[in-house]
C-alpha cells in the first residue's frame, strides 16, 4: 500500500490537504493495487474537533466482470438516449421505429428499470 498525495473517488479527484464541504481536510490517501490492476484506496478527512471519516472505494480491474458490467450497463442507458434521438426522426410506423422501441423495453428490462414504458 501506498500514500499517495491525490486520489479519485468516483468521478471526484481529492488531494491531501483539500477542505472538503463538511469542513474536514483530507489528511491521508493510501492506494493498494493488486496484481489483475484492481485498486482499493483509503482516504481519511480529519474535522477540527479531531474526528476522523474514513472512506474505501474499490476500483475493479479493467476485464476484472464488475468492470465489464458496469461498462456494460452503462452503454445501455447511452442506448436509451440516442433511441430517443433516433425515434423522434423515425416515422412511428416504419420498421426500424418498433424495432427500436423493442430494444428499449428489452434493455428496461435487463437494467431493472420498471417505472416506465417510454419509448417502448
Amino acid at each position: 500500500m501506498a500514500e499517495v498525495q491525490r486520489g479519485v473517488v468516483g468521478d471526484e479527484e481529492y488531494a491531501v490537504g483539500q477542505a472538503l464541504d463538511n469542513g474536514s481536510v483530507i489528511t491521508r490517501i493510501d492506494i493498494e493495487t493488486y496484481d489483475d490492476g484492481s485498486q482499493r484506496q483509503h482516504m481519511e478527512a480529519t474535522h477540527a474537533s479531531g474526528a476522523v471519516d474514513r472512506t474505501t472505494t474499490f476500483a475493479p480491474a479493467p476485464d476484472h466482470p464488475l468492470a465489464v458490467q458496469t461498462a456494460l450497463v452503462q452503454k445501455l442507458h447511452d442506448a436509451l438516449i440516442d433511441n430517443v434521438t433516433v425515434l423522434g426522426e423515425l416515422g412511428e410506423d416504419s420498421h426500424l421505429a418498433a424495432l427500436t422501441r423493442q430494444v428499449n423495453a428489452l434493455i428496461y428490462l435487463v437494467l431493472g428499470q420498471f417505472d416506465s414504458t417510454a419509448g417502448t
